[in-house]
């Protein structure tokens, strides 16, 4: 019964409708009463002179002066029902004066409201704050951006709220601020397969960083990893940093703390090991693997130390241990960061085998030039962690090696000063018989081969000896042309003649006795001038015309010495077996 009355009364209630008084007895009502009650009580402290509390009620002397200003009646309403208006020490209202007055306010409000129903007046054109903006964004994206960290800061309203239409300006700078600020955010779109998604970052690699930050945040929760969050929004160069420096290797020292604390039950028991890492809520596998070790009778070299310790140590040792199997594991393994990229752009491994056994280490060591007295070399090497007992380390074919030259082996360097000074007076002593048989292929024409065959000479000393003396079978230039064509009065003088052409490589003699000049060319006289071209040499070959000695004498100058060009020259001497 109390329910059904309850819901009747709610249904009345949503469908009374208010009727207006209309607008032409409002005005005679105001005119009639509501004058001469605003000149009685109000007029002494809100007329045009007073204006106590900038209110102004003199003004109002007609319904049209009213409907102008529609709030300041509301508030009058506010004032009396407060017992503010009139203050307490003016005349007051009697109570039928001010059912009038109150009575007369509520039916104008009520018709003013029901003549504008469905206006709301003046809408102002809002837009988000800074903050708004921001959050919006980050709920559409799903990333952390600051799109408007380059915005000025908002304004305050009169009602100390930032977000008041009103006191929101909107200037074209702004708006400026804000296609650059929309810009950015699509610059951290990712087009994916799947869809769009959004990216702290703005490049391909940014991208595919952020999604191995997740990967490793997975190692991480499940391994010794630092630093990394499983909220994928938090994603920074910071956070990938301490990623990357996940080896994804478990955190021993809890498993190996709870295997030593209960190793008693597990030596008796090895099946317990389940039950002992349930309890312990550690990883059942891995706990197992460490109590195999523990009741092992015979592991590998490598891990019976740690077996060892495993019987023996306390629980509070279980850092160190840890620490002792991971430099075993940096023997054995080598951890590179989750998800890698290699060279040939596939994935690393993570765990890459290295063999701590070496079969051959060549080793180098440069004498330095300025060593004098004994030269000593050692060699120390370390154990695989199993103790140096039964390591053995063997020298092969220790030599010193000379440049151009065959390898001594190290038991033979001893005496090799003695050596070399008696090789050096043996070779020095045969000095006439190298240079006979470069003399006798110099005058027969016969190469130095085949008459050095026969005379039991070091072949290599004989070489050095023909480059000393600059002579024997060299290699012979190829010349590629000749002086195209002659050149007749050159420079205007009928005493210089040449080869070539005007431009470049070209040859010209003088036959003057003196010294000629035009251009910036400088002739002595009797001499013979050439000039190369920026890819050409210029040639001068000059033959004696008889078998015997000959002396030449003379000197090289430069014939233009204003040109800018370098120029380099070389005179060679080419005998007849063409070197």
């Amino acid at each position: 019964m109390r329910l059904s009355v309850s819901i009747t009364a709610l249904f009345i209630g949503t469908f009374i409708c208010v009727a207006a008084v209309p607008f032409p007895k409002l005005s005679a009502d105001y005119q009639k009463d509501m004058l001469l009650l605003l000149k009685k009580f109000c007029l002494d402290c809100h007329s045009a002179e007073e204006q106590e509390g900038e209110l102004d009620l003199e003004r109002f002397t007609s319904l049209e002066a009213v409907r102008k200003v529609p709030k300041v009646w509301v508030k009058v309403v506010e004032m009396m029902e407060d017992g503010e208006m009139p203050p307490k020490k003016k005349a007051q209202l009697s109570a039928a004066e001010r059912k009038v007055f109150l009575g007369w306010i509520g039916d104008y409000l009520d018709a003013e409201a029901l003549a504008s129903a469905g206006d709301p007046g003046r809408v102002v054109l809002r837009r988000l704050s800074n903050a708004e903006y921001t959050y919006t964004l980050r709920d559409l994206t799903g990333v952390e951006l600051s799109p408007a960290r380059e915005f000025p800061v908002d304004g305050a309203a009169g009602e100390g709220f930032m977000n008041v239409g009103d006191a929101m300006a909107m200037s074209p700078a702004l708006v400026q601020k804000y296609l650059d600020a929309g810009k950015e955010i699509a610059s951290h779109a990712v087009l994916a397969p799947e869809g769009i998604r959004f990216s702290l970052g703005t490049s391909r690699r940014d991208w595919a960083d952020e999604l191995l930050f997740e990967i490793r945040t997975i190692y991480d929760r499940h391994t010794s990893g630092a630093g990394a969050t499983d909220k994928v929004y938090a994603w920074d160069p910071g956070a990938l940093n301490r990623a990357m420096n996940t080896s994804g290797r478990v955190d021993l020292k809890p498993y190996l703390a709870v295997l030593m604390t209960h190793r008693e039950r597990l030596q008796k028991n090895p099946a317990e090991a389940a039950a002992v890492a349930r309890e312990a809520k550690l990883n059942p596998k891995y706990f197992s693997q460490l109590t195999g070790l523990l009741v092992a009778d015979n592991p590998s070299p490598m891990l019976r130390r740690v077996r060892d310790d495993l019987r023996t140590a306390k629980p509070n040792e279980a850092p160190r241990i840890a620490a002792d199997i991971a430099r075993g594991q940096g023997r054995l393994w080598s951890f590179g960061p989750v998800g890698q990229i290699g060279r040939e752009g596939r994935p690393d491994a993570w765990m890459s085998e290295v063999n701590p056994l070496s079969t051959q280490q060549e080793l180098r060591l440069k004498i330095p030039a300025d060593a004098r007295g004994e030269i000593r070399v050692f060699l120390a090497a370390g154990d695989g962690g199993d103790g140096a007992a039964g390591d053995a380390v063997r020298w092969v074919r220790p030599r010193v090696m000379l440049k151009n030259q065959s390898a001594i082996p190290l038991a033979a360097v001893n005496g090799l000063a003695q050596r070399m000074t008696l090789l050096q007076l043996n070779e020095l002593a045969r000095t006439e018989r190298y240079l006979t048989v470069i003399a006798a292929a110099e005058w027969t024409g016969k190469t130095i081969e085949e008459i050095a065959g026969a005379k039991e000479l070091d072949a290599r000393v004989l070489a050095n000896w023909v480059k000393a003396v600059a002579l024997g079978k060299f290699g012979v230039r190829k010349v590629t042309g000749h002086y195209p064509g002659r050149m007749s009065r050159v420079g205007g003088y009928e005493a210089i003649r040449g080869w070539g052409t005007p431009a470049t490589p070209s040859l010209i003699a003088s036959k003057a006795g003196q010294t000629l000049r035009f251009g910036t060319l400088t002739i002595p006289g009797r001499s013979v001038n050439m000039h190369p071209s920026p890819s050409a040499e210029a040639l001068l070959y000059w033959q004696s015309p008889f078998d015997g000695r000959v002396k030449l004498k003379g000197f090289f100058a430069d014939s233009d010495g204003v040109c800018g060009n370098g120029v380099a020259w070389r005179v060679e001497l080419v005998n007849r077996t063409g070197g």
